[in-house]
């Protein structure tokens, strides 16, 4: 949409998904507002949850021998380069159709504006030595959220679901090989758009029998398994009194594994204690709301660095303060100067999530309200939502659906699967299977949360 006889321009973007996306640009009557066609391209791919671009091209039918994207639109490509963790090529054509140069994102804004972060191709990798310990080989024995496996190129991983499909479970990649060494891939929840990005480049993007795209592995991906440790012994347990007032809370101790960097030998001094937590659901609100009371007395913490504290303040309504006073989230705790991560479990296997019968219906957004929560603080988080086409069951793997109570009111996006008449929507990372309030049930009782 441009004024007549005026410079029309286009652009497309390819990404890592391989998908082509294209836009051309959107000029206003005073130019002020203009919406550019690199710019329009980048938000069609992005709205399509497919925003990690491994190059853009731009064309345009003006007298310049090149088209060059304007400064605007350098920085635009510049932050979406930061977002996805990939300095992708930019192709810009000959004017009279006879080729085109190519520069990387980086190249054509040297010096560009960062609200402090690391620039996307310049990111240093936590790298970490081997594990030291050869695992154990794959046994009949289902695996539990928590283990970690090696996987045949030498990337480590932590399993979300060990029954996500028969005989298939659903991993979140946590190292990859570097230098000699592991390094550590982006976080899954607090950057999970750098996260995807290195999914994709290792090859690790699949689809499951049930459509959803994902790490989804079989026995023969595994090559060795690293199951998680029983709190103290080799391990030890974090300092501090979280322990004693989880076993006052009526946990018992001696179920709680070691996950994460400490079970398999890649710890630093600093690193976080990943505890997972087997608790029969009738016990979590009593439990959140000790662990609550007990940061509010002082006795514990919210780390201040926490990246996922950070991101839970920008998506829940009212931020911490509003998830902790209503008891809604209290995970992620400072110990005796050490940070923990509890990750709940049911003290049963779980079933499996997806069978053979339920079929791929696509990306969707639904909205409505949450008629049950009970399991929502699960590592395997499940809760009903009920829209305007009846009841749907919501699968969720990352901590957002932790703060989910029945009777809030939300909008959520994911991949929906059917049997029959019956509706499943299944969400992996926070971005792009994201969960947005519109209205926070306000009080609770410990009765109706276990309900």
């Amino acid at each position: 949409m441009t004024s007549p006889g005026g410079t029309a321009y286009g652009a497309a973007v390819l990404t890592a998904a391989g998908h082509v996306y294209q836009a051309g640009q959107y000029s206003s009557f005073n130019h002020v507002t203009n919406v550019h066609a690199e710019q329009a391209v980048l938000v069609l791919a992005t709205m399509a949850d497919d925003p990690d671009v491994l190059a853009l091209a731009v064309a345009s039918t003006g007298s310049d021998p090149v088209t060059r994207p304007c400064g605007v639109c350098r920085q635009v490509l510049a932050e979406h380069a930061a977002r996805v963790g990939r300095d992708f090529v930019v192709l810009m054509a000959h004017r009279h159709g006879d080729g085109y140069e190519a520069a990387s994102v980086s190249e054509l804004l040297p010096l560009g504006w960062s609200p402090g972060q690391q620039p996307a191709a310049g990111r240093e990798v936590d790298r970490r030595g081997m594990p030291p310990q050869p695992g154990r080989a794959l046994t009949d024995e289902p695996l539990r959220s928590g283990d970690h496996v090696a996987l045949p190129d030498g990337c480590v991983a932590m399993v979300w679901d060990g029954a996500f499909e028969p005989g298939r479970m659903l991993v979140k990649i946590k190292y990859a090989p570097a230098d000699g060494g592991l390094g550590k891939l982006g976080h899954s929840f607090t950057e999970p758009l750098r996260y995807q990005k290195e999914l994709h480049d290792r090859g690790w993007v699949r689809a499951a029998q049930c459509g959803v795209r994902a790490t989804v592995i079989a026995a023969a991906d595994v090559a060795a398994v690293f199951g998680a440790l029983p709190l103290g012994g080799e391990v030890g347990q974090p300092p501090g009194l979280l322990v004693g007032i989880l076993r006052d809370a009526g946990v018992d101790v001696a179920s709680i594994r070691v996950s994460g960097s400490r079970a398999i030998g890649l710890q630093r001094a600093d690193s976080d204690w990943d505890l997972v937590v087997p608790v029969a659901v009738g016990q979590l609100p009593t439990l959140r709301a000790t662990l609550a009371a007990a940061v509010e007395q002082g006795t514990l913490a919210v780390p201040p660095q926490s990246g996922t504290w950070k991101l839970l303040d920008r998506l829940f309504p009212g931020g911490r303060e509003a998830a902790l006073g209503a008891r809604h989230f209290a995970d992620t705790l400072l110990s005796g100067g050490a940070s923990v991560a509890l990750l709940f479990v049911p003290p049963q296997p779980a079933e499996v999530c997806v069978g053979p019968d339920w079929q791929a219906a696509g990306r969707a957004a639904l909205h409505g309200k949450v008629i049950d929560a009970a399991n929502a603080a699960y590592k395997r988080a499940e809760y009903d939502l009920q829209d305007d086409d009846g009841l749907v069951r919501v699968t969720c793997y990352h901590k957002t659906a932790n703060l989910l109570r029945a009777g809030d009111v939300i909008s959520v996006f994911g991949w929906l699967v059917r049997r029959g008449h019956e509706r499943r929507l299944i969400q992996i990372l926070p971005q792009p299977d994201r969960i947005l309030w519109w209205e926070v049930a306000k009080a609770h009782t410990a009765e109706e949360s276990s309900s």
